[in-house]
């Protein structure tokens, strides 16, 4: 449950991580070791993601399907994977995704680069894209109805 406030979301999912904490003796050391890396490590992001102002439901949706991911690992080599976050890799023509891609993380980095400097026309294009995939309206058309609408948490 997100509540809007960001300090009380933090601790709600702090409580929530627990669930994704490794059952003893499931795993190897190292294994189990980086399983709690990963869950500090998201935990951090998702906070540092909303001190600098994103939807507290856009950050959740990261925490969540990123503690899914955490808990769904076998590996340490998945969970480094995992921490890095959701970075896209551009070939050229377009950006390729890994097997742990979480859309509303990657458009929560293009915002943060945007802060830096302009962002070059194919990620412009990629953040508009992942802007409808996540929020359910295209960004150059949407209205100030479907605006309100994704602020409310109401947009698919």
């Amino acid at each position: 449950m997100i509540t809007g406030n960001k300090e009380l979301d933090n601790i709600m999912e702090i409580a929530e991580a627990v669930f994704a904490c490794p059952e003893a003796g499931k795993y190897t050391k190292s294994v189990e070791e980086a399983k709690y890396e990963a869950i500090q490590k998201a935990l951090k992001t998702t906070q540092y993601y909303r001190e600098h102002g994103f939807m507290s439901e856009l950050v959740h949706a990261v925490f969540t399907k990123k503690m899914e991911m955490i808990k769904n690992a076998n590996t340490v080599k998945d969970l480094k994977e995992i921490e890095k976050g959701s970075l896209p890799h551009f070939n050229g023509n377009s950006f390729m995704t890994g097997p742990y891609h979480i859309p509303e993380e990657e458009m929560i980095l293009w915002s943060l680069t945007s802060l830096k400097g302009p962002l070059i026309p194919q990620g412009l294009k990629r953040y508009m894209d992942l802007f409808k995939q996540v929020f359910g309206v295209d960004p150059n058309t949407c209205t100030d109805e479907d605006l309100r609408r994704i602020h409310l948490g109401e947009a698919s």
